[in-house]
């Protein structure tokens, strides 16, 4: 024969008892994010031109990072990418044709690319929703385009 166990009332006197090891309130928790994690990727590029018989070299570093901030039932995927004359993340930065973001991401299925015309620097942000799940795989691979010229990092991946 099996023996039940009988489930204790919790009363406004219990809960009270119990206050100090509960949070004040549900939007405590939810203030507070569950986990934050980034990484940072790049990839370096020598381009040489000729011009009345002179030839010039430009080396040009991307740089591509991803965050992601995870809260109990959202997350907030921070990607960006950025072109700079050196391999230090702040060097000086260089105007290019096109920086383009490929965006991944498993929690929403999210496959997808931003492209940012004509600057230094490209940046996307996304917030997603879900009552589980939210804070899943993503991934970034960042290209820039300059003169007929494009290079591509390897994806940079947050598990």
């Amino acid at each position: 024969m099996t023996k039940k166990a009988k489930a204790k009332n919790v009363t406004p006197d219990f809960l009270r008892r119990s206050a100090g090891s509960f949070p004040a309130s549900l939007a405590e928790i939810a203030k507070a994010p569950l986990d934050v994690t980034e990484k940072t990727r790049m990839t370096v590029v020598a381009i040489e031109d000729s011009k009345r018989g002179k030839r010039n070299r430009l080396t040009l570093w991307l740089h591509a990072h991803v965050k992601r901030t995870c809260w109990l039932v959202h997350a907030l995927y921070e990607y960006e990418a950025w072109v700079t004359t050196g391999s230090d993340p702040s060097s000086p930065r260089f105007r290019v044709d096109k920086i383009g973001l490929g965006i991944m991401r498993d929690s929403d299925h999210t496959n997808y690319a931003h492209e940012c015309p004509g600057t230094d620097y490209c940046g996307k942000s996304d917030d997603v929703w879900n009552t589980s799940g939210a804070c899943g795989r993503t991934c970034l691979a960042a290209r820039a385009w300059y003169h007929g010229v494009y290079w591509t990092t390897a994806p940079t991946c947050i598990d």
